[in-house]
């Protein structure tokens, strides 16, 4: 057990980021993460905008031409 001055942290009750993660139910998508489709619904690509910020649908043309709709996951 370390003691940092009146604190002691007991290693064995440390919570590591995988046992953080199940509490918090699991991965999820990234924060930000913008999907751009075409008329078809085909995925044309991905990028990171966050807190899915700004005119998406003119982001999504300049990095990937014929996107005619988008979705963002925050």
């Amino acid at each position: 057990m370390k003691k940092l001055g009146k604190l002691s942290i007991n290693p064995e009750k440390v919570i590591e980021n995988n046992e953080l993660l199940n509490l918090k139910g699991g991965y999820a998508e990234d924060p930000g993460k913008v999907y751009c489709f075409d008329s078809q619904a085909n995925l044309l690509g991905t990028f990171l905008n966050p807190y899915c910020s700004g005119d998406l649908l003119e982001q999504c043309r300049s990095y990937y031409s014929g996107t005619t709709f988008y979705n963002c996951m925050v």
